[in-house]
């Protein structure tokens, strides 16, 4: 399973997030929280991210990186479509 370009936030999103009635601000996940989050280990996480899998973090600083979290839930309603899916 690979994630789709679309379904990330572009830079221009981030900087101009909608104003839409709704719609949650831009929240970053730190990797435990991605562990917690996803189920997955640390390794796991940064495997799928090299093979283009998995959403890649952001840098939020020299030696910090995070996970935007509407890109986290979209991984994992791809994974409950597919492994619902009939055969």
């Amino acid at each position: 399973m690979t994630v789709q370009k679309s379904s990330q936030l572009s830079f221009q999103d981030a900087l101009n997030p909608p104003q839409a009635a709704g719609q949650r601000p831009l929240s970053i996940l730190r990797r435990k929280e991605v562990e917690a989050y996803t189920g997955l280990s640390r390794s796991t996480i940064y495997d799928r991210v090299r093979a283009g899998t998995f959403p890649a973090p952001i840098q939020l600083g020299p030696q910090s990186v995070g996970w935007i979290e509407t890109e986290i839930e979209e991984f994992l309603r791809n994974c409950i479509r597919k492994s619902r899916a009939l055969p």
